[in-house]
């Protein structure tokens, strides 16, 4: 299904096109789980989520750190990492 030049507009004016994966390294290990809905269901993941309108990423990155980990990170120190779709 595609969305309509007029509609695909309207949608990017109100919501994110952006996304956090936090990937937590600690001893040489990267934190995952295992997702329990859709649409990666029974795949293991990273924590991670799209960004809110207006959300820095700074703020995101503290957001999903400590609602899906329970973890108070200071989010300047992790390292960026740009990922280009293909």
């Amino acid at each position: 299904m595609s969305l309509s030049e007029d509609v695909y507009y309207n949608v990017i004016k109100k919501t994110t096109l952006t996304a956090i994966d936090l990937i937590l390294l600690y001893d040489n290990m990267v934190l995952v789980g295992m997702r329990k809905n859709k649409p990666a269901q029974n795949y293991w993941y990273v924590p991670g989520c799209r960004t809110r309108k207006g959300e820095t990423q700074t703020n995101g990155i503290a957001r999903v750190a400590s609602s899906e980990l329970g973890l108070d990170i200071d989010p300047s120190i992790p390292k960026l990492i740009v990922c280009k779709a293909r």
